[in-house]
This record gives structure tokens, C-alpha cells and sequence, in this order.
């Protein structure tokens, strides 16, 4: 995951199974940091950025966010 924490990008880790499914909006604890999820790069190339959209952690190749 990628953070944007003002002027400044900080990279997390998570590891979790390929069902787990992120959703471009909701907020995850992940590291100790409150992280709202605002993109998602897929492994197909595409990114999504549509409140609501979800995906498989399997599909995903990076997920961006903010910190609250």
C-alpha cells in the first residue's frame, strides 16, 4: 500500500489471503496508521478510482490511500 500523508509517501505492508476484497473508500487500519482507500491498481493494468468499487486482493497489484 501506498500512503499520501501530506508532502510525503509512506509504504505499508499487509498481508492478508487473495479473498479479502478492498473497497475504494472504506478506511483500514493497516501499520498503525487510519488509512482511507482512494485508488486501486489492478494486475490487468486498469486502476480504479469509483467510490464503492471493490476487488479481490488477488487481482490487486498496489492500493493507494490516504492517512486521516
Amino acid at each position: 500500500m501506498s500512503v499520501h500523508d501530506g508532502m510525503r509517501t509512506i509504504p505499508c505492508y499487509l498481508r492478508c489471503d487473495g479473498e479479502r476484497d478492498f473497497e475504494i473508500g472504506s478506511i483500514e487500519n493497516i501499520d498503525g496508521l487510519s488509512v482511507r482507500i482512494t485508488h486501486i491498481k489492478l494486475r490487468n493494468g486498469s486502476m480504479m478510482r469509483k467510490e464503492g468499487w471493490k476487488a479481490y486482493a488477488r487481482k490487486i497489484r498496489r492500493v493507494y490511500g490516504t492517512r486521516l
